[in-house]
């Protein structure tokens, strides 16, 4: 399936950076006015920087081997990578 000359998991990793950018905006907004309340200065002169972490990108499968070893991965998640390397074996 295209959207727009897209496939549905582009535009949905699109959408979810679209997402996170709006939640982080949203928050840095909410800081930036308890923080001005708190310290009863100007909002205008508070700058709150959030900046978003990139996504991971695993490149092997040692990638995701050393995510589980270092406990990174959530169980449910280990459980679904376990079910599609076995499905792919």
């Amino acid at each position: 399936m295209q959207v727009a000359n897209k496939s549905v998991s582009e535009f949905i990793s699109t959408e979810q950076h679209i997402n996170t950018q709006n939640v982080i905006n949203f928050l840095q907004n909410v800081l930036q006015q308890v923080y001005a309340e708190s310290f009863h200065v100007d909002m205008q002169t508070v700058q709150v920087v959030i900046k978003a972490q990139a996504r991971a990108s695993f490149n092997s499968t040692d990638d995701i081997k050393k995510l589980s070893e270092t406990q990174a991965l959530a169980p449910q998640l280990k459980t679904k990578i376990g079910q599609l390397m076995d499905s792919a074996i």
